[in-house]
């Protein structure tokens, strides 16, 4: 079984190399879109818009929600004082 993946691959190979055309299809249209997708598309999140439900309100409490927001990541704009209003901002 090995062997006929082996001459398959190999057959494939003659043929890619065989037309020019080809080669540029399966070789250099990759690198380009690496290169163009590696600098034009980020996948960094920044300033999500983020409501806080605070029902401790210690010293702690606020601590983390102050980190988050600093974070760079978290943007908090809304405190929320009653649970029905969380379903209000979904």
């Amino acid at each position: 079984m090995f062997l006929r993946i082996k001459e398959m691959i190999v057959k494939e190979f003659i043929q890619v190399f065989r037309d020019r055309r080809m080669l540029a299809i399966i070789f250099i249209t990759p690198v380009i879109q690496m290169l163009a997708f590696g600098y034009a598309a980020t996948t960094d999140v920044n300033n999500i818009s983020t409501a806080v439900y605070d029902l401790d309100k210690s010293l702690e409490s606020r601590e983390l929600v102050r980190r988050l927001e600093s974070s760079g990541y978290f943007t908090v704009k809304v405190h929320v004082e009653q649970a029905d209003e969380i379903q209000d901002l979904l």
